[in-house]
């Protein structure tokens, strides 16, 4: 298989663009814990699986670039010992902090 994809990595790396079918994901409903009931819609969380295609390119492109890579201290994904867990704590705790204190709260998604 390395033959085929090296070529067809290396031409969308030089070429600054990544097929469609890369970006492709499912998102699946998840229940978030066996003594939830199953009828409400809040008992789930959504996990998107990504195409296998997406998973090859993004892990060969982490292997390959993993030192020269300069991730900021607020980046949670793609690190090692980091998860978007905290990420998603940290933006719980905002929430709730600010919504007891009667704060506004704006957030921008890039």
């Amino acid at each position: 298989m390395y033959v085929h994809f090296a070529p067809l990595f290396t031409a969308m790396i030089d070429h600054g663009t990544v097929l469609q079918e890369f970006l492709v994901s499912s998102i699946l409903p998840i229940p978030k814990s066996k003594l939830s009931g199953t009828a409400n819609i809040d008992s789930y969380k959504g996990i998107a699986l990504s195409s296998i295609l997406g998973k090859i390119l993004t892990t060969c492109i982490v292997q390959v670039w993993r030192e020269a890579m300069h991730l900021s201290d607020q980046q949670f994904g793609f690190k090692r010992k980091s998860s978007t867990d905290m990420c998603t704590m940290v933006l719980k705790d905002t929430l709730t902090y600010s919504t007891n204190n009667r704060s506004t709260v704006f957030l921008l998604i890039s």
